[in-house]
């Protein structure tokens, strides 16, 4: 028996986690080494003691209140919170539990309580590192987009999604095919520029790149696209910029035909002209003139 209570003690000590166990009145019959660091307090100077003799009240109030649920219950309670340690505060995930006599009578309360704080920092960190990127991408005023490598997207700035009335949170885990708009072909040109880029990990541009919107009018785009790679330097998706050049097309193509209007009816017209360069030289004659000089 004392071998095998060495041995439990040696796995409590080892761990981690603070491992505390109660009797039923909530005073502590046990403690684990971690409990010891984290409090700054030996176990000779916890042990027949409650809560409320070693931590803050605030937070023995809470401690004492998840234990009695437990007792009422016989259930376990898991939650999440923060605890005051000797080096300052953390936060934690704990699990009070029930401990049994062998006549199934609950003669103690079990704990144990996870430190996450440090998971918790890179979390926020995360967070806060993906407010800058979306800030950076809202600022731009060209689409721009991240995709996997399945062709999912990752993110899309605030210009793309708002062509939509969606926000950008609406694409994420959203595949190309899914997409509201485009016809089937020009879906698949979609995933064909993510292919050539995904296989070679290359820059690909595609210029003129025409895609069908919702009110079933035709946008024109140049998009480029840029491999995005892992630690170790292997592809795991793409970023992409797209150019709209609608109205730009839209403008050459007014004036191509504003030209092409004119010049037939310069060309029709009966009267005279022309047309001279900087040095006063002639530089077009309309076929009135052939009429006029014979």
């Amino acid at each position: 028996l004392r071998e095998s209570e060495e041995k439990i003690r040696g796995i409590m000590d080892h761990s981690t986690a603070v491992i505390i166990l109660k009797d039923v009145e909530g005073r502590f019959l046990l403690v684990n080494r971690r409990f010891e660091e984290a409090y700054g307090i030996s176990a000779d100077q916890v042990l027949g003691k409650t809560s409320f003799e070693i931590l803050p009240w605030e937070e023995a109030e809470k401690l004492t209140a998840q234990e009695k649920e437990v007792l009422r219950t016989g259930n376990p309670v898991e939650w999440e919170h923060d605890l005051t340690y000797v080096d300052g505060l953390h936060r934690m995930i704990s699990v009070k539990f029930p401990v049994y006599s062998p006549t199934g009578k609950i003669v103690g309360i079990g704990t144990t309580a996870t430190d996450i704080t440090e998971r918790k920092q890179a979390e926020e960190a995360l967070r806060k590192n993906e407010r800058l990127l979306q800030t950076v991408f809202d600022s731009i005023h060209h689409i721009l987009f991240a995709k996997d490598i399945n062709s999912k997207f990752l993110m899309v700035n605030r210009d793309y999604a708002e062509r939509y009335n969606l926000a950008p949170e609406d694409f994420i885990g959203t595949h190309v095919m899914d997409l509201p708009i485009g016809t089937p072909e020009e879906k698949r040109r979609f995933l064909e520029n993510d292919r050539l880029v995904l296989e070679s990990g290359k820059r690909h541009e595609d210029h003129d790149f025409q895609i069908t919107q919702l009110d079933g009018k035709v946008s024109h785009f140049n998009n480029t696209y840029l491999p995005l790679h892992g630690d170790q330097g292997e592809v795991v998706g793409l970023v992409g910029v797209s150019e709209d050049i609608t109205e730009r097309k839209r403008a050459e193509e007014a004036l191509g035909e504003s030209e092409a209007k004119f010049r037939d009816l310069v060309e029709t017209s009966q009267n005279l002209i022309w047309r001279l360069d900087t040095e006063a030289r002639f530089i077009y004659l309309n076929p009135a003139w052939e009429e006029a000089l014979g």
